[in-house]
């Protein structure tokens, strides 16, 4: 049997102490350990949406983006196009490191 710790990596660089320890076997995946516990920082859906792993664009966006930053669309003309296709919580940012 092998044994798995997952945890949000935002949540490592927070020292958090939430854990989930899951245990594999051939035919079924166990909870062997469970701390839901997020004691020193926020869980909101707000948070969440703004963590870099989640704001990061599929390579088909980032095609579209690249399209248009080459045809000289402005990366805050983008981000309302690329929210509204992805749903996601790109930022101007974001969209300019695409370049």
């Amino acid at each position: 049997m092998k044994q798995f710790l997952l945890a949000i990596s935002r949540s490592w660089k927070k020292n958090c102490p939430a854990r989930l320890h899951l245990i594999a076997s051939k035919d079924a995946l166990r909870v062997h350990n469970l701390m839901e516990v997020h004691a020193n920082h926020d869980c909101t859906e707000e948070e969440r949406d703004i963590i870099p792993e989640n704001r990061r664009i599929h390579p088909d966006d980032a095609d579209m983006v690249d399209v248009l930053l080459q045809a000289g669309a402005k990366p805050t003309v983008i981000r309302p196009i690329l929210r509204e296709r992805a749903s996601k919580h790109t930022t101007a940012r974001d969209i300019s490191n695409i370049r």
